[in-house]
């Protein structure tokens, strides 16, 4: 993999960011892929946590559509 990319090549690539305690990253999805293929359950510890997010945010949006909670709260009345 080559990381020593230049300033072009960057500016053509969507960049993700992540935020750490002490610094910013900036990596592309293929960066991201490579690295997750290195570790398998750590891919899929992401996979269902990405997915238990989705849930808990279609839930929050039923809620609120039914008045339940205010769109943003995350109590129920």
């Amino acid at each position: 993999m080559n990381y020593d990319i230049g300033e072009k090549e960057v500016a053509m690539q969507k960049m993700i960011e992540v935020k750490l305690t002490k610094c910013t990253l900036y990596l592309t999805e293929q960066e991201i892929n490579g690295l997750l293929a290195q570790d398998p359950v750590l891919w899929e510890a992401a996979i269902r946590r990405g997915k238990a997010f989705k849930r808990h945010e279609q839930a929050q949006q039923r809620m609120s559509i039914k008045g339940v909670i205010e769109p943003g709260d995350n109590k129920a009345k």
